[in-house]
């Protein structure tokens, strides 16, 4: 049978896991010593006038996002999407998402951004700089609010201006992809330094990627476009690995009508789901129409200013890049939603029906034990 991919959103997806409320302020002190402010309770709002924010030492990690969507979509694809077969063209393409550039793609972009704030010193001195540790090289990058503008800033390189100090000093991070390394926890710490050697560290944590599971509400069913009969010469200019032209017809000739019955089936669930937008249906490349085991959805969450989760949802796409039809997911990428892929030399992976079909990993349901849901992931043999 067709196979479709449901697109799921809902739960938080971040844990409340702030320590206790430290009861020594600093108060009295604000204005002559450095104060870094960042979204320490994790209420999507940086606390500038009162205590909320406030601590001695980076116990609280806020939280911060891998800004891998394209919000002014500009990481389009041509229409002939699924015909070139260079691996370096799919490179390309993954590689292309807001942290790929040093620059704040308008206001939503900037709102993917995680705030870092200085109290105002009245009388800051020039030499201050920021510090960045904790994190592996290229993983984020900084941004300064200058003339109410956001510009990258290299804090390796450049001091922090000390009107910009007196001013309040208004800083944003942004994670650069997902965490790949696993020596790395996500956790990283930037650290205000004066030259008289007085400096404050707080300290964020990137927000961690997870799968979707069943149970969260569907915002969209996407399904796999009705399949088309190629020719004898199409097949043969392009043939699939492992089948004859006679091979092909018997395979894919009762796809065809099944399709609409599929898809008719899969409308009316659709509906009494009551999932408002209609079903979405994504080009194949020749007989390749399993939509499943083309990508995964997941998800990453930070607290949002409205109170609510600002979630970009990720797209994992089928690791074999020997399968062009997977890069329809491409297509879906736009503000808020990003499209990852993790995959070596296409030619070191097993057949496609194997365990590169990313179908065969399902994310059960939050439990007591398993807050953040249970990953299975199967293969055949």
């Amino acid at each position: 049978m067709l196979a479709s991919g449901l697109w799921l959103v809902g739960a938080p997806a971040y844990a409340d896991n702030s320590a206790a409320s430290i009861d020594i302020k600093r108060t009295t002190l604000r204005g002559t010593v450095p104060d870094l402010r960042v979204d320490a309770n994790r209420d999507g709002v940086v606390d500038l006038s009162g205590s909320s924010d406030e601590r001695l030492e980076d116990s609280r990690e806020a939280l911060f996002l891998a800004n891998l969507d394209d919000d002014t979509r500009r990481c389009l694809l041509p229409e002939n999407l699924v015909s070139l077969d260079d691996p370096a063209y799919d490179q390309k393409r993954a590689a292309c998402n807001d942290a790929a550039d040093n620059i704040v793609n308008g206001l939503f972009d900037e709102r993917d951004l995680a705030s870092i704030h200085a109290l105002p010193m009245r009388d800051a001195p020039e030499g201050a700089r920021i510090a960045i540790s904790g994190a592996p090289d290229g993983s984020v990058r900084l941004f300064m609010r200058d003339s109410g503008q956001l510009r990258t800033f290299d804090p390796s390189t450049e001091p922090v201006p000390a009107q910009a100090l007196r001013d309040g000093l208004e800083l944003r991070l942004e994670g650069r992809d997902i965490i790949r390394d696993t020596r790395w926890n996500g956790t990283v710490r930037v650290t205000l330094s004066l030259p008289d050697g007085k400096s404050d560290t707080v300290a964020l944590r990137q927000a961690p990627l997870l799968l979707q599971h069943t149970l969260q509400t569907s915002s969209q069913v996407i399904l796999a476009a009705r399949p088309k009969l190629l020719s004898k010469d199409e097949f043969e200019k392009d043939p699939i690995l492992g089948f004859t032209y006679e091979d092909y017809l018997e395979f894919q000739k009762p796809l065809i009508p099944a399709h609409k019955s599929f898809r008719d089936t899969l409308d009316a669930a659709r509906q009494s789901a009551e999932v408002d937008k209609p079903l979405r249906q994504l080009p194949i490349d020749k007989a390749d129409m399993w939509m499943q085991d083309m990508f995964e959805p997941a998800y990453m969450s930070v607290p949002g200013q409205d109170g609510n989760p600002h979630i970009i949802r990720v797209l994992l796409r089928s690791p074999d890049l020997a399968r062009p039809g997977s890069r329809v997911v491409f297509e879906l990428r736009r503000r808020d939603v990003a499209v990852v892929q993790q995959a070596q030399d296409p030619f070191e992976y097993p057949p496609l029906w194997t365990a590169t079909s990313i179908g065969w990993a399902i994310s059960m349901p939050c439990h007591p034990t398993r807050p953040t849901a249970n990953t299975i992931r199967m293969a055949a043999s």
